[in-house]
């Protein structure tokens, strides 16, 4: 799948960031072509294993699982559309301490990415999506 990659530093430590992004239902608080997260697991939120329901403004929702979960390192999740058994995303947030500043790597795999103007739209989305955790983190 072709990756969009976007890197941020932000100034707050690596356990608030992760949290932050780990909680999924926070999700719309940073990405704004998401509209809902709601956790579908029985039993809550629970790291790796954890499956949401996700909608949006503007494209199909869609269910999605936690299939990695490294507190404070690095959280993947697949996000499902139509009930397929292929993943039409795959999205991995990677989390770095370096002083007084967390470094975040985001990427997206997508098959759809192949077509440069959607790459380039995927980018600007998660260029805004880790700004605004930037800011939401640095936030006391």
């Amino acid at each position: 799948m072709p990756q969009v990659v976007v890197l941020e530093q932000v100034r707050a430590p690596v356990d608030k960031v992760f949290d932050f992004v780990g909680n999924v239902e926070t999700h719309p608080q940073i990405a704004p072509f998401s509209k809902a997260v709601t956790i579908t697991s029985p039993g809550g939120h629970q790291g790796a294993g954890t499956r949401f329901h996700q909608t949006f403004h503007d494209r199909p929702e869609c269910d999605s699982v936690i299939t990695v979960w490294e507190p404070h390192s690095k959280i993947v999740w697949e996000n499902y559309v139509g009930g397929s058994e292929k993943p039409a995303q795959v999205i991995t947030y990677r989390f770095e301490q370096v002083g007084g500043v967390t470094h975040v790597m985001h990427t997206v795999d997508n098959d759809a990415y192949e077509d440069q103007t959607l790459h380039r739209g995927g980018t600007e989305e998660n260029v805004v999506e880790l700004a605004n955790l930037k800011r939401l983190a640095e936030s006391p």
